[in-house]
Formats: structure tokens, sequence, C-alpha cells
């Protein structure tokens, strides 16, 4: 049987935090024409850095 240790669920969770913000990601900008004419407006950039890790 596997142990799941503290350490693993932070990671999973943290993984699949940066896979929801890739999905929003892609969805905002598909909308947002701020995005489609800047490279990303606020809200895409939010997203962005959340994929990315970046968001601490």
């Amino acid at each position: 049987m596997t142990e799941h240790t503290p350490i693993a669920g932070i990671l999973a969770s943290m993984a699949a935090r940066q896979q929801r913000a890739y999905a929003d990601l892609i969805k905002h900008t598909a909308d947002c024409a701020a995005c489609n004419a800047h490279p990303l407006c606020d809200q895409g950039r939010a997203l962005w850095n959340i994929w990315k890790g970046r968001d601490q």
C-alpha cells in the first residue's frame, strides 16, 4: 500500500491548480479583445502566472 505524504498532497494540489489555470487562460484569451490586441490583459496575466507557478 502506498503512503501519501502531506508533501505529495500539496504537489498534487498545485499541479491541479496549474491545470485549471491553463484551461481558464485558454477560455479567457479566446474571448478577450485586450488579450488578442496586446500580449495579455491583467486577468490573462494573472492566469498565466498561476499556470507558470509565479503567483506566490
